[in-house]
């Protein structure tokens, strides 16, 4: 009976063991529960974020619009190396069409002197105009010093 009492004492010390370990369960599986609930809670809180718009970057002041720039009423004055007067041609082609028997000339326009074709300053001044020799003369130009006519 000894051992009897030993026997007793063990299945009590199982059934408290089992109480204890289903007790335990029952906080585990709480704890556990309330970690799942917060975890969703925590997934749906973020999904919700991700799904809202966006809310619009603040800007700054946008400029005003630009007015339309209104178109020049009278015509730009002529630049530098663009023919501007009576019988000045911007192309030798233009100046041989209007006097196809005559030398066609390269004037500068600054110096009013003129050059003939094949010498070094022929159609490359920055300021200059193809022209008929005839014309030349009543426009108050001359041959360069250094050229001789072709």
């Amino acid at each position: 009976m000894a051992s009897e009492p030993h026997a007793h004492g063990q299945e009590l010390e199982q059934k408290e063991n089992m109480s204890q370990g289903a007790g335990a369960r029952s906080i585990l599986g709480k704890t556990e529960s309330e970690s799942l609930l917060a975890q969703q809670e925590r997934q749906r809180i973020m999904l919700a974020f991700l799904q809202a718009p966006a809310a619009p970057a603040p800007t700054a002041a946008a400029p005003p619009p630009a007015r339309p720039v209104p178109p020049p009423t009278r015509p730009a004055p002529p630049t530098p190396g663009t023919p501007a007067g009576a019988n000045e041609f911007s192309t030798e082609a233009q100046a041989k069409a209007r006097c196809p028997t005559d030398t066609v000339v390269w004037v500068t326009l600054n110096s009013k002197i003129y050059h003939f074709a094949g010498t070094r300053y022929y159609g490359s001044t920055k300021n200059g105009a193809y022209m008929c020799e005839g014309d030349t003369a009543a426009a108050g130009m001359r041959a360069a010093k250094n050229e001789t006519h072709p």
